[in-house]
Formats: C-alpha cells, structure tokens, sequence
C-alpha cells in the first residue's frame, strides 16, 4: 500500500472520549477507517475501500469481527520504576502492623485517603494554582 495524497489519515488513537471513537484506526477518517480496533482490543472492523492508501484490499462488504489474537510491539525504553525515580514506599506500606495499631489508638491516617485520589483531580488541582 501507498499513500493516496487524497488525506493523511494514516493512523488515529483516542481513549475515554464519549462524543468520538474510543480505539485506535489506520486510514479513512472516523467510521469509515480502512481498519478501526476498538478500545478493549476485542472488536474491529474493516472497510472495502479507504481514502488514505492506495491498492486498499478488504472484503467486498464492511465487516465487524472479534479479535482473538493480537500481537503487540513496543518501541523505547520501558518507563522507570519508582524504585529508579528514587521513591520511597508508603509509611502505610512499610509497616502494617503499626499503622493498624495506630487507628485502633484513634489515629486518623489522613495519608490513607490520598491513595484512593483519581489522577484527573491531579490535573485541575494543576490548574487551578
């Protein structure tokens, strides 16, 4: 397959959106992707015609399919451990027994509830400083 010229719609990949589609798409443009996967990897469809390559060669009729093998490449460096980044681990981690001990003495472990933050909160709490 080559380039068409026509777009530059090589590739497309988006997670957690609810108005656009959730997965990854090679060609063609949204809903009409030459081959669109989606989030969970388990679901995909092809297209018999795609916008973005030339020589484009898939059934006659779009098709949806479920995915029963998928093979996965990764290119770089693994991301460090925090162990690498210099880390340390939780006090609550470190010894149970004490924090344990500690709350049945009436200790409120304010940091117990800091583990439980959802990332996103990370972000607005970001922007609002």
């Amino acid at each position: 397959m080559t380039p068409s010229g026509f777009n530059s719609n090589f590739q497309y990949i988006n997670s957690g959106a609810a108005t656009l589609p959730n997965g990854m798409g090679f060609g063609g443009k949204q809903e009409y992707f030459g081959l669109f996967l989606s989030s969970d990897f388990g679901k995909g469809k092809v297209n018999n015609s795609c916008t973005t390559f030339n020589n484009f060669k898939m059934p006659n009729d779009p098709k949806d399919f479920d995915v029963r093998h998928l093979e996965v490449w990764g290119v770089g460096k693994a991301d460090p451990t925090p162990e690498e980044l210099g880390e340390r681990r939780s006090c609550l981690d470190q010894d149970p027994t004490a924090t344990a001990l500690l709350e049945m003495a009436g200790k409120t472990m304010h940091s117990k509830d800091l583990r439980h933050a959802k990332p996103e909160d990370d972000i607005l709490n970001d922007n609002l400083k």
